[in-house]
């Protein structure tokens, strides 16, 4: 969730804070710039943290299980197109996303999750996961789709 100032500015994400969290965690801050990563939401026993939101330097977390995913030209066109940014995405964004996620058939189950845009950000997009054979069915219908941070 977004939060903002007594002006109304956005200024950043409220993430619970990483030192309160009890299980196992892996920081995915060295994935390097050319992976694309999907957290599968699920009660793994693991939390994945990641550096996203641009210059804000946000550290989300979510349970779940960790897949690489996709490949290194949709990586850089994610990283690319998000460089600096910051707040929640939009419409705009979100088609873009869908559209990178379009371009090889491991990541078409992917789309953004439109009930979760206030939530998603650079590097930190939550994403429904379609029905279909392969190594995802068995785990769960949402992740977040996650690469390494622009600043």
């Amino acid at each position: 969730m977004a939060r903002v100032d007594d002006d109304g500015n956005d200024i950043g994400f409220d993430w619970p804070k990483l030192s309160s969290i009890d299980k196992p965690l892996v920081d995915l801050g060295a994935i390097g710039p050319d992976t694309l990563g999907l957290i599968i939401l699920y009660p793994s026993g693991v939390v994945y943290t990641n550096q996203t939101g641009g210059l804000l330097c946000t550290h989300p977390s979510a349970e779940g299980v960790f897949l690489p995913i996709g490949t290194r030209d949709q990586a850089r066109t994610l990283a690319r197109f998000f460089a600096g940014a910051s707040t929640t995405i939009g419409d705009a964004e979100r088609r873009h996303v869908d559209r990178t996620l379009d371009e090889n058939a491991e990541t078409r189950i992917l789309r953004v999750d439109p009930t979760e845009m206030d939530r998603s950000h650079e590097a930190w997009i939550y994403v429904t996961i379609a029905s279909a054979p392969g190594r995802l069915v068995t785990f769960g219908t949402h992740g977040i789709l996650t690469w390494q941070n622009s600043d």
